[in-house]
């Protein structure tokens, strides 16, 4: 739907999806509302995020120097909250793209995880991208002004109460940024209340990488004059992955994956926090998750570790420090051995970043063989999720395969279910004294046997 189609100021129905993800949400989420602030501090956080990587390409920008940031004000005298982002805003056009349809808002694939797999909704939630619709479990009108960070662009104000249509109009809107008013309902009106919601940030949002105020009232004693109000940070933006593992508990590294990743379903399967000095001071927290999401890496942009150097991040989706068969892998890596001045450019060309991706590479593959030696079951998990990512880099990755081939799990003619895997060492160590060969079936065709090219280097490396 192109924005000239929109007929301004006029009701317009949702998609049928929409309504229907609407319907979920307030009935499958009403024990969890707070919910609702999660998400669209997390949509806010990716809109600053995108204008800060926007900024690096276009010279030409709306108030370029404004601080990034997310100013929360709740009223409850009025019953309203509301929520300001100065990251990179929308048109009229992107507003009805991101609210309005299905294209981007993965409504079917939530309402199909719903049917199908019968999960709580507010762990599937961050999954799909419909984060902003679980605002109607709290509101009964929402309205969003937003203007995007190209100059020449015009302001845009949608309007809804979640009951089927929504009302797009024009604005004069002076700041870049989204700024999300909501009307609470009778029942969720203590979600006004600073100290509600700076509860609420530090338990779901604590590690967002944008400072997130809260606007509080400081305490006036009786007969004296009223102290306005003012906004105070809420969230600890703590670089996590540079303090002491000794000092940060499961609580608090489960805070930071969930933030980083928005994975709300469950602790990560492997969790790898390194700090190094040789061969370069580097910082590193990275997570395996629990499950292979299917929406993960739909294309190649879809992957990559977060690169900061000396705390400052440079680059969201790096590629550069772990080959592309490791894509599961999430998490950041910190350093001081690069200037921060630097540019992309020379980052990806910079011998350091090799440097750095042997250090990552080698260690994950060292965790690995921990966990399949000392938990059985855990890493059988982890190889029925992401195995196959291993198999393609002992077929793509000459120089690093022997890092994964005995991490490498099969089904075998002894193999009493499809779980009861094993590995081509503990194969080797089943055959008859006779069998020189390993078969197996290919799996391009399964009428095809064929000779495995590793029967000698288990027995080299036995």
């Amino acid at each position: 739907m192109s924005e000239q189609n929109i007929p301004k100021g006029e009701p317009v129905a949702f998609q049928a999806e929409i309504q229907q993800v609407l319907d979920i949400l307030i009935h499958s989420l009403y024990s969890e509302p707070e919910i609702f602030l999660r998400e669209l501090v997390s949509n806010a956080s990716d809109a600053l995020n995108r204008f800060k990587f926007t900024k690096l390409t276009e010279e030409n920008v709306l108030e370029p120097d404004a601080e990034l940031g997310i100013w929360i004000k709740g009223d409850t005298e009025a019953g309203t909250l509301t929520i300001r982002d100065s990251g990179i805003g929308m048109t009229g056009d992107e507003m009805v793209a991101s609210i309005g349809t299905i294209a981007k808002s993965g409504a079917s694939e939530f309402i199909e995880a719903m049917k199908e797999k019968g999960e709580a909704a507010d762990e599937v939630i961050g999954r799909f991208g419909v984060g902003f619709y679980s605002v109607f479990m709290v509101a009964d009108e929402v309205k969003v002004s937003s203007r995007s960070f190209q100059p020449d662009a015009k302001g845009s104000v949608w309007t809804s109460d979640g009951k089927g249509t929504y009302v797009l109009e024009e604005a004069d809107i002076a700041e870049r940024g989204t700024t999300i008013e909501i009307k609470l309902k009778e029942d969720h009106k203590a979600f006004a209340e600073s100290y509600r919601l700076s509860s609420t940030i530090r338990k779901h949002s604590d590690f967002v990488e944008f400072p997130i105020y809260v606007e509080e009232k400081p305490y006036t004693p009786e007969g004296e004059e009223e102290k306005p109000a003012e906004f105070k940070k809420a969230n600890e933006q703590s670089a996590l992955w540079r303090e002491s593992s000794k000092d940060i508990d499961d609580e608090k590294y489960k805070s930071f994956y969930q933030a980083l990743t928005m994975d709300y379903a469950g602790d990560p399967l492997m969790r790898l926090h390194l700090q190094t000095d040789v061969p370069l001071q580097l910082y590193s927290l990275l997570f395996i998750p629990s499950k292979r999401n299917f929406q993960m890496f739909r294309s190649e942009e879809d992957f990559g570790l977060k690169l900061y150097v000396r705390k400052v991040m440079i680059q969201e989706k790096f590629k550069e420090l772990l080959p592309p068969y490791l894509r599961f892998v999430q998490g950041v890596v910190d350093t001081e051995d690069l200037p921060l001045n630097v540019s992309r450019q020379m980052v990806q060309e910079s011998p350091l970043i090799k440097k750095m991706g042997e250090v990552l590479i080698g260690r994950i593959a060292s965790e690995l063989k921990k966990m399949a030696k000392k938990d059985v079951e855990k890493y059988n998990t982890f190889w029925k999720e992401f195995g196959i990512f291993l198999k393609e880099g002992v077929a793509s990755d000459f120089q690093h395969k022997d890092k994964w081939i005995e991490l490498l799990r099969f089904n075998t003619t002894q193999s009493e279910t499809q779980d009861d895997i094993h590995s081509l060492a503990q194969y080797v160590e089943c055959m008859k004294p006779d069998q020189e060969e390993i078969y197996y079936v290919s799996a391009e065709n399964f009428n095809t046997v064929s000779r495995s090219p590793h029967l000698e280097y288990f027995r080299e490396n036995d």
